[in-house]
């Protein structure tokens, strides 16, 4: 198929297959993090070992997300100021993205769930929905700890996170230049790490996971990367130093890790680490040409696949792989083989992934589609297509 002809349009308004393929690998990380987390049976043997430590990493996705989100949105509000209803747009848009499969599954969670005729689902008090609700998840899991929300959508914190963030980024980007956007999200990247060493010294490590001035770094990381790319310059400075900072910060990443006694729940720095290794694959993916690797590897075949329905998938998974293990079906299902439990995880995983992937499929053709075609009516000013925010994750981790 001819590539589609861009030139003359705004950067937001170019579709970046590799960016999907990349939302694929966040949400599988995801995934294989909260299976491991909740139904991973006990490692054994050196293979399985090493691979819960890999997946035991998968947390890790979070950020990739928001560094997304702060990439894409950032390039999308820079590319649309000055054009006409530029909030009205911007939230219109987001809101058509966001709510219907967001406040679907919470009214079958809240108000369906609980009369289901199998397994035992108490109503949740309202008290603890309205948390969820007005996307304030992640203040109550800071204040009352993990406990004080349901376990199968604890997740949700992140999707507060993100929500937090679409509201008052477009205010800072309309507000300053782009020089002074830049010197933003370099001070605000700063301002990060300081709140969440803060925290941490003060005890509070829900509070430095879970808060946004503590997770804002990530999105401002993506947003130099938006406003790099906009230079004349940016992109060939981005396509040539990409890898070098990819491979500094992921060598930094596993030391700051495993070594014993740099956890990551005490570990402040580990955040940006991963935040700008995240920023160098995007930078890695958006610079890429249709003919390199790396396009090949992230453009086409699965990842893609599974990336454009990353946020249903993101929702969805883990009231799955717990709804599964209620109803009884377990890693167990299959023999161990050779001592080690891998094949008990993939089987699963495979199960948990098939039931996860048809209702988000569900989601989309029934819902998401559906309220994504009502964009026509909000456009920003001159940009041509719908493709502007698109692959704009609205998705994170737990």
């Amino acid at each position: 198929m001819a590539e589609e002809d861009t030139r003359g349009e705004r950067p937001s308004s170019r579709y970046i297959a590799p960016l999907d393929g990349l939302r694929g690998i966040a949400i599988a990380a995801v995934f294989l993090y909260h299976e491991d987390l909740f139904a991973g049976p006990t490692s054994v043997t050196a293979l399985d070992r090493g691979v819960h430590a890999i997946t035991a990493l998968g947390w890790a996705g979070v950020d990739l997300f928001f560094v997304l989100s702060g990439y894409l949105i950032t390039g999308i509000l820079i590319d649309a100021k000055g054009t006409a209803n530029y909030f009205r747009t911007f939230y219109a848009r987001r809101v058509l993205r966001i709510f219907p499969a967001y406040y679907a599954f919470l009214a079958l969670y809240f108000f369906v769930r609980p009369h289901l005729p199998v397994g035992h689902y108490p109503a949740v008090d309202p008290g603890v929905q309205l948390w969820s609700w007005d996307y304030t998840s992640n203040v109550l899991v800071a204040i009352h700890g993990w406990t004080a929300t349901p376990k199968t959508i604890d997740h949700f914190w992140s999707l507060a996170v993100e929500e937090q963030f679409y509201f008052a980024w477009p205010l800072l980007v309309f507000a300053l230049p782009r020089r002074w956007l830049t010197v933003a999200c370099l001070a605000l990247t700063l301002s990060a790490l300081g709140t969440r060493v803060a925290f941490i010294g003060a005890e509070h490590w829900d509070a430095a996971r879970v808060l946004m001035p503590a997770r804002i770094d990530s999105f401002a990381v993506g947003g130099l990367l938006a406003l790099a790319m906009r230079a004349p310059t940016g992109p060939t400075l981005l396509a040539k130093w990409a890898w070098p900072c990819a491979g500094v910060a992921g060598a930094l990443i596993p030391g700051l890790y495993w070594v014993p006694w740099m956890r990551f729940e005490a570990l402040a720095t580990i955040t940006l680490a991963i935040a700008v290794l995240s920023g160098a694959l995007i930078a890695a993916a958006a610079t890429a040409s249709p003919r390199s690797t790396v396009y090949r590897v992230l453009g086409a075949g699965p990842l893609p696949f599974v990336g454009r329905y990353s946020y249903a998938l993101y929702i969805v998974h883990q009231p799955v792989i717990l709804g599964l293990l209620s109803l009884g079906v377990r890693p167990t299902i299959v023999h161990a083989i050779g001592g080690s439990v891998m094949s008990q995880r993939i089987a699963f995983g495979a199960i948990a992934g098939a039931v996860s992937l048809a209702a988000a499929l569900a989601s989309w053709y029934l819902l998401e589609r559906p309220c994504l075609a009502l964009k026509r009516h909000f456009r920003y000013g001159s940009v041509p297509s719908d493709a502007d925010d698109a692959q704009v994750p609205a998705v994170a981790v737990a």
